[in-house]
């Protein structure tokens, strides 16, 4: 049950005050008693001790009987019970009783507590008067050179002062009941007042929460929920500041985003997506799909592939993939601030076909090209057998530049060959070192010509992979013909080792080393580091590019690090096989 602000501070008060003044009361009532008896007692205590001048001389001189008759006469002038009692327990007399038919009183607890030579005091039930007594027992002695003692206990009935003490029970609670309610009344104000202010700032609040930022609340009450309602009407103040600039904020990444062409979509960590652009919206063919969960608008399995891996940590992911016809390439990457991630979609539909015109061009060029330079090669051979000494001359540049052009021919044959998609390797288990020993002997002659050295180096006698021999034995032949074509001395060392599940090849020279600048590039089509060198070598600039791509088809992988006048190394990685 939902009860209001006021009924509740109302309801807190009101137990405040009556727990307050129920414990009050009781302490107040409890310490009167308490006064009062310990009034009475020392009352008692006094008269014990007057009475002990009229006892002591009777008993004395051994006049005993004569005790009863006294004690009986004094307590009907005082109204007040009076027992003598010797130090065993025994009753020598009592006003109200015969002595001779009352038991042995050494068990009553203000008996127990005379003869250890204190005031004995107690309340209790007394079986001779069938009713609640007050009793105080007081030791005394009857002469100071006589060892014997004994005790005076004087009681009165406990009717006699609760009687008093009932009436200023009743005086106690009619005060604290008018205090009461006066403080009920000033509960009733004090709550109004609160409950009244509280509920303008609760309506205000509700106000803001429905969006409505110029709420503020108007409080004339105490210096407190004043302060309250100026720290309020900031908060609203600077609230509807910052709302006022995240608008302005949102709708400029709204346009922003609007004017992006590629498809971009912001996603949680659950899979929803929480906005979108309108590029996106186009590619799925939706226009309504925020909130929902992206494998319900966007259906690709690559590209649910990525979304996993963003997902479950990788801060940026990356990929290509085809939908619907088109080519897309898709970069996913972590916001800082929390856990969503920006999807970004570009469509790369018309580059992959100038790409794939391009390539057969070049494929459909080099076909055409191979059978003609055929021809001028045999022709040049046939002119050179007949030419003079001049003729032969420019005979020789004729088929210098043949051989270059026919070399370009064959490397972009090659090239289309690996790039094509439905290019298979013939895949087949091979020891490592046994190929590059078969290629090193290729070019040993040369490398004698230029007195270089080439050295093979390892640590074990299997190397075992998994290769197109003819096809991995055209990395070996770029490779190291670049590294014996740009050495002019030195030496050429190639070496292997494993990494755990991988075997690692170097192939490292002594030559003129490559500007960190080109060392990005170098793995390009036609690009070659060193133009002029390269044309009077003979460079196709397709060397390189040829082998990164047999490599990639491997499985494996490709790096160049290069220092300059020290020379260039190759890092070629591919899968080891388990023998």
């Amino acid at each position: 049950m939902n009860h209001s602000l006021f009924s509740r501070l109302f309801g807190a008060f009101m137990l405040l005050v009556l727990t307050v003044s129920a414990a009050f009361v009781a302490v107040t009532f409890t310490g009167i008693r308490a006064s009062y008896l310990h009034s009475q007692s020392a009352d008692l205590s006094a008269l014990a001790i007057t009475l002990h001048e009229q006892i002591k001389p009777l008993l004395e001189h051994g006049h005993f009987a004569d005790v009863q008759p006294l004690v009986t006469r004094i307590d009907q002038q005082i109204h007040r019970r009076i027992t003598v009692i010797n130090m065993d327990g025994s009753v020598i007399a009592d006003s109200e009783g015969k002595p001779q038919l009352m038991e042995n009183h050494s068990g009553r607890p203000e008996i127990q507590e005379a003869i250890k030579g204190n005031v004995g005091r107690a309340v209790r039930y007394s079986t001779t008067v069938k009713q609640d007594m007050l009793y105080v027992a007081v030791p005394l002695s009857l002469a100071s050179a006589a060892p014997e003692h004994y005790i005076i206990r004087v009681s009165m009935l406990v009717s006699e002062f609760n009687a008093l003490i009932h009436t200023l029970k009743l005086h106690l609670l009619k005060t604290t009941g008018i205090i009461v309610l006066l403080a009920l009344a000033g509960a009733i104000v004090v709550s109004r007042t609160l409950s009244r202010s509280l509920k303008e700032l609760q309506s205000a609040a509700e106000t803001m929460a429905q969006g409505d930022f110029s709420a503020r609340v108007k409080i004339h009450s105490s210096r407190e929920i004043m302060a309250l309602g100026h720290s309020f009407n900031t908060m609203a103040a600077k609230i509807n500041d910052l709302f006022a600039e995240v608008s302005g904020r949102t709708e400029e990444i709204n346009t922003i985003l609007s004017a992006i062409n590629e498809s971009l979509f912001v996603v949680s960590k659950d899979g929803r997506i929480l906005m979108a652009n309108a590029g996106f919206k186009v590619v799925c063919r939706q226009s309504s799909i925020e909130g929902r969960y992206y494998w319900e608008i966007f259906r690709e399995p690559a590209f649910e592939n990525l979304i996993k891996q963003s997902l479950a940590g990788a801060p940026h992911t990356k990929g290509s993939f085809e939908h619907g016809g088109l080519s897309y390439v898709c970069g996913i990457s972590k916001l800082p601030t929390g856990d969503e991630y920006v999807v970004l979609l570009q469509d790369i539909t018309e580059e992959k076909k100038l790409e794939t015109v391009k390539k057969d061009l070049i494929a459909n060029v080099s076909h055409e090209l191979r059978t003609p330079l055929t021809a001028i090669k045999g022709f040049v051979e046939t002119l050179e057998d007949t030419a003079d000494s001049e003729e032969k001359r420019y005979l020789d540049i004729i088929s210098r530049h043949t051989d270059r052009l026919i070399h370009i021919v064959e490397d972009l044959l090659l090239l289309s060959e690996v790039e094509n998609p439905l290019f298979t390797l013939q895949l087949q288990p091979q020891n490592l070192v046994t190929v590059i020993n078969d290629i090193i002997v290729m070019f040993q002659p040369r490398v004698n010509d230029k007195k270089l050295r080439i050295t093979l180096k390892t640590d074990a006698e299997q190397y075992r992979v998994m290769i197109d021999t003819s096809k991995f034995e055209q990395v070996l032949i770029n490779l190291i013909d670049n590294a014996v074509k740009y050495t002019d001395h030195g030496e050429i060392i190639i070496s292997l080792h494993k990494d755990t599940e991988k075997i690692i090849m170097e192939i490292a020279d002594t030559g003129p080393g490559i500007p960190s600048g080109l060392l990005t590039r170098i793995f390009e089509r036609f690009f070659v580091a060193d133009t002029s060198r390269s044309k009077k070598i003979g460079g196709t600039g397709l060397g390189l590019s040829i082998v990164k791509h047999i490599v990639n088809i491997h499985e494996g992988s490709i790096t160049v690090s290069s220092t300059i006048g020290k020379g260039t190394t190759f890092t070629v990685t591919l899968p080891a096989v388990h023998q």
